[in-house]
Formats: structure tokens, sequence, C-alpha cells
């Protein structure tokens, strides 16, 4: 089951049902995704992608006992519950078999200049690591916490909203990226590898400095150069474990990305 249904969310959910999986969406917006799921040959009779809002708790009911598998890739809600409260309301409904995994963000590293890996220390402040302590606290060894780096693709390239922000950037600042189609093969590999870790992070293994790379996005895609002046090197994100466990990046070089 997939608890989001948008820019990752989406193609996640199409991957694992081109792969012969059964799978359900949940969202919670008025425009649900549209199903691309067709069907691999002519006797596939299987249905396409089922969606379900997230308000529809009968139906919740029903279909979650049979999940295998939860992934929760939505943002933060900007009102009402907090993230972990929404992915715990849903985790009461499974069975205790079931599997969770839970979309992070690097960006609970603090901005320092060091390489961090998932054993490195995180910034206290930042509202993400308080709702993976509380789903650690709540969920224990049946969660996985998959930390993305800056995703990119699809459309998404930093590079325009930068280049028309008006602000300075470092030059020399590390990338931390991921394609998406990365980020989706990494969360369909532990699913379908049945490997289970506590926390991972998912980042492309080259990183280029800001300045040279953004750069030569901007001319790529015919955007405003944004623009630079020199800096500390910043953060890096290592992304060694992601590797150890069998995964191989489609695209480990951001240069790759368009």
């Amino acid at each position: 089951m997939i608890v989001g249904s948008g820019w990752l969310g989406k193609p996640l959910a199409e991957k694992m049902w081109n792969l012969g999986h059964d799978v359900f969406a949940i969202y919670r917006s008025n425009k649900p995704m549209v199903s691309c799921a067709i069907a691999k040959a002519i006797d596939d009779t299987r249905s396409a992608i089922e969606l379900i809002q997230s308000n529809d708790l009968d139906m919740l009911k029903m279909k979650l006992p049979h999940a295998d598998a939860v992934v929760f890739c939505f943002p933060s809600p900007k009102e009402g519950k907090s993230h972990a409260e929404v992915c715990l309301d849903i985790t009461q409904y499974c069975d205790p078999s079931c599997r969770f995994i839970f979309t992070s963000t690097t960006g609970v590293y603090p901005n320092e200049n060091a390489e961090f890996d998932e054993q490195s220390i995180l910034d206290p402040e930042n509202k993400h690591v308080q709702t993976e302590n509380q789903l650690r606290r709540e969920l224990g060894n049946t969660l996985s916490i998959v930390r993305l780096a800056g995703l990119v693709g699809e459309g998404r390239f930093p590079v325009r909203m930068m280049s028309s922000s008006g602000k300075i950037y470092n030059a020399d600042e590390y990338c931390n990226l991921i394609h998406l189609e990365d980020a989706v093969g990494f969360i369909a590999f532990l699913i379908l590898e049945n490997i289970r870790v506590e926390i991972v992070n998912a980042c492309a293994p080259q990183h280029p400095a800001k300045g040279e790379y953004y750069t030569d996005m901007a001319e790529k895609l015919n955007v405003a150069t944004p623009v630079f002046e020199k800096g500390p090197t910043g953060k890096l994100i290592l992304s060694d474990l992601s590797i150890s466990l069998g995964y191989e990046y489609l695209k480990p070089d951001p240069y790759d990305f368009y």
C-alpha cells in the first residue's frame, strides 16, 4: 500500500503494479493520481491500481489488514494531526506482520562541514527528526526509515527556483541529490528483496559542487544562471549503506539527471 499518491507515490505504485503486485494507494487531495497502470499482456486481467480516499475508513479497514508493506510518502500535514500521528492511525488497521517504510529526508542532518552516515548526529530542531523518533518508538523493528536526498526529475529541477529567487548560493557546497528513478527504485528494492534496515540514506554517490553543477543545469534547461559566491563545502551525505545492501544506483552522477 502506498500512502500518498503524488510525485513520488504515483510512480512507486505504478512500478510495483507493473512488476505484478496488487497495489492500492491512499490520497488526501481532491485530485487523486491518475493511474497509468496498463495490462502487460492481453490475457492480464488484473485490475488497475486501486485508489482510496484517506477519509474512507470503511475501505481502509477492509484493505489494510491484507497489506504486506505500507510506504508512507506524503508531506507533513500543514494542520491537524502530526506527520507521525497520521502514519500511526493507518498502522492500527494493519496485520502485525506488515512492514512499514517511512520516507524521511537527509535534511535531518545539521548544516555542518562534515560527512554524514546513518549513525551521525541529527538536528534536534528538525521536525522530521521528531517524526522519526516517534515512529521508531511505536513501530520498532517493523519500520524502515529511508532518508531521501534532494529529489530531482520528472520536471523537478532545483535550478529553476534558484535562478529566480534573488538569493546568492554557495558555489562550493556539495550537491546531495537523488533522481526520482532511484528514489522509486530503492524503495521498491527494499520491498522486493525483503530487506529490513532501521535507517538508510538514499543519495546519488557522486557530489558535484553546486556552483559548477547548477550553472551547467541552467545552461541545459535554458534558464538564468543562479548567483554564486565561494563558501564552505557543507555536508556530504554518504550512501555507502544503501550500496552495501545491494542496490545499484541507476543515476549515480547528478550530471545524468537531465
